[in-house]
Order: structure tokens, then sequence, then C-alpha cells
């Protein structure tokens, strides 16, 4: 069952594993990465950073929906584009959230650690479009903040 999916260019990190799964309760992290599934390094590395307990899953993009089970699942893609591959293969979502970002040449930035190009734009608009709510919101206590706030 997908209970949450974040868009963060960090994947796995202090404030997902800690604060994020915590709060809604996963029992299972896919990172849905094609160059993370094929790296050794981070296949080994990211699921240090979960929480006991909580199943980790290092994978392919178009591996995705196999991955999501009947346990509390938790989805994390590194970009806009990614999630709106995942969108048009048939996983379904009610809203994502935005999560680190981080700015590079060609981005401008849009909120604290939320650097957006106007390619990663067009995505989340896409996906917007398809009935799904867009917001970023670092951590569960935080406010949330549409995307359309964002990118005025």
């Amino acid at each position: 069952m997908l209970v949450h999916f974040r868009i963060d260019d960090r994947l796995i990190h202090g404030q997902v594993t800690v604060a994020w799964s915590k709060h809604i309760n996963a029992q299972r992290i896919v990172v849905a990465n094609d160059e993370a599934a094929k790296d050794d390094i981070q296949r080994s590395l990211l699921p240090l950073a979960a929480p006991p307990g909580v199943d980790v899953r290092i994978i392919p993009l178009n591996e995705t929906a196999d991955n999501i089970t009947d346990k509390r699942t938790m989805v994390l893609v590194r970009s806009p584009k990614d999630a709106l591959y995942l969108l048009d293969r048939g996983i379904e979502i009610k809203e994502i959230n935005l999560g680190n970002m981080g700015f590079t040449p060609g981005k401008r930035n849009v909120a604290k650690s939320l650097s957006l190009s106007e390619e990663d734009i067009r995505y989340l608009r896409e996906i917007e479009s398809k009935g799904i709510k867009v917001y970023f919101q670092m951590l569960p206590q935080d406010r949330k903040i549409k995307l359309e706030e964002l990118v005025k």
C-alpha cells in the first residue's frame, strides 16, 4: 500500500528516515532510481540510513509497481521526471511531497532547499493536470506549500 510519495534528490537521508517514515508508519521504503539501482555503493549505503525494521528496496524505475505490496510503503524518486514516469505506468497516488532538490545551473531557488528548472516545473504541472496535488513540505510539522505558490 503506497502511503507516501516524495521527490527528493538525496533519496534516503535523516529527514526521510527519522521524520517521514515515523510520521507515516512506513514498513518499506522503495528508492526508485535507475542509477542507484546499478551502483553497488549506493545499494549498500542507502539502507544504512533507514530506521531499524524498515524494509528498503533500491530498484530501477520500471520495477517500482512490483515492490508496492500490502506493506505501508514510501516511494522516493530523485526528480519530477521520474515521478511522471511512474504515474504514466500506473502508480496511483493522490499527492506528491516535494523535498530537497538542490540548486544546479539552470534551476532557480523557489523555497529553502528547493530549486526547480523550467523542465521540472513542466513535469510537476503535468502531474497536477492528472488531479494529483503537488506540495513542498520538508518535514511533517512544516506547512504544506502548494506548487502554485512556489512558481508564480
